[in-house]
């Protein structure tokens, strides 16, 4: 949302740095308000990956109630799940909510992480990441809270990264989907990196789709599991082959 406002300059000074003194006693003209739906085929495409037991994280440089809210209308949230949500304005204080009240970090480790969804916001990871390095909390702890959070807010390309390779520390293989040059760093990191668009991931990444939508993953995976498929069938032909014409030369030796 933007809002909108003119005021008539009479003497206008380019010198003038000072933005204050224009921006004042403006009259009100209203509201831009922008939204970003959601393409027709990605509820359907996570519904799909999810039934196919594919873990599903959101990673965005959006504001966490925007990211939590678009989570939540694709699926990737689990609305039979409660959320906890990490939330942190600075990069010293760890800001945990659970069911609308703020819980330590020692209420955290009382809980059962599974039973849960978690939510953070790039300060947060910050944090954690502190934290574990100074050994406050333990690997256990720190992988269980990053193995249940399903939506990474307001991260930069360096935070993207580093949630890819906490994700391979973790023995998962990491795919990874973006379309924007911020992406460039966790799509190069991951195992398998797709590009949904022309721009500067598409030189990064691996694969690179002309159909900016999610479904093009699936078509990715589809492709791959027919290329290994196709692989292990042309090892059998040639162990065959070779085995047969070993016997035949056996037999009529």
């Amino acid at each position: 949302m933007i809002a909108l406002a003119y005021k008539k300059l009479n003497n206008y000074d380019e010198n003038i740095k000072d933005r204050d003194i224009y921006e004042n006693d403006l009259t009100f003209l209203g509201f831009a308000i922008l939204k970003n739906e959601l393409k027709e085929s990605t509820k359907d495409t996570i519904i799909e990956l999810k039934k196919c037991d594919f873990k599903l994280t959101m990673i965005t440089g959006d504001h966490l109630n925007t990211s939590i809210n678009v989570s939540n209308e694709c699926y990737i949230l689990d609305s039979n799940k409660l959320l906890i949500t990490m939330n942190s304005y600075d990069q010293v204080n760890l800001n945990i909510e659970h069911n609308g009240k703020n819980i330590s970090l020692n209420d955290l480790k009382l809980l059962d992480l599974d039973d849960y969804e978690i939510a953070i916001n790039n300060r947060s990871l910050h944090i954690l990441i502190k934290l574990k390095d100074k050994e406050d909390i333990n690997d256990e702890l720190f992988n269980k809270i990053i193995n249940n959070t399903k939506v990474f807010a307001r991260m930069n390309p360096d935070d993207k990264q580093t949630i890819v390779k906490l994700f391979k520390n973790m023995n998962y293989v990491v795919g990874m989907c973006g379309d924007g040059a911020n992406d460039c760093l966790a799509l190069k990191e991951a195992h398998v990196g797709l590009a949904l668009s022309n721009s500067e991931s598409s030189l990064a990444a691996p694969f690179s789709s002309k159909k900016y939508e999610i479904s093009s993953f699936i078509v990715l995976l589809k492709e791959s599991r027919c290329a290994l498929t196709t692989c292990f069938h042309s090892f059998k032909f040639m162990v065959l082959y070779s085995m047969i014409q070993s016997l035949t030369v056996c037999l009529l030796a």
